[in-house]
């Protein structure tokens, strides 16, 4: 999910650059004359770079957030595992506690 939104952030920068020039070119106002050439509406186009560029930095910040939740809920996913694990394996008797203890232990 997180790269099919990192696609869409990028293709929504992607549409905004194009979409700018094309608005800056169909918006321009028209000449006075036949023989003039017809103006470049640079307002538009900036406006569609930087709401383009906004939207798309957005999404790609919501993706990154995803992401993150994503590595968090794998680690808990990790850890319940563990102490599942953990809590299903059968006691131990107090020798082998011991001999466990004595070969993790600097002090013996």
């Amino acid at each position: 999910m997180v790269k099919a939104l990192r696609w869409v952030a990028y293709i929504t920068i992607g549409i905004a650059f194009i979409g700018g020039i094309l608005a800056g070119n169909l918006l321009a106002p028209e000449p006075k004359f036949s023989f003039e050439d017809k103006g470049f509406a640079w307002g538009y186009m900036i406006m569609f770079w930087v709401s383009g560029g906004i939207s798309g930095i957005f999404t790609l910040g919501f993706a990154s957030l995803l992401e993150h939740i994503e590595n968090l809920s794998s680690k808990v996913d990790n850890i319940e595992a563990s102490i599942t694990k953990k809590i299903a394996d059968p006691p131990r008797t107090s020798a082998e506690l011991i001999s466990d203890l004595s070969k993790n232990s600097n002090y013996m």
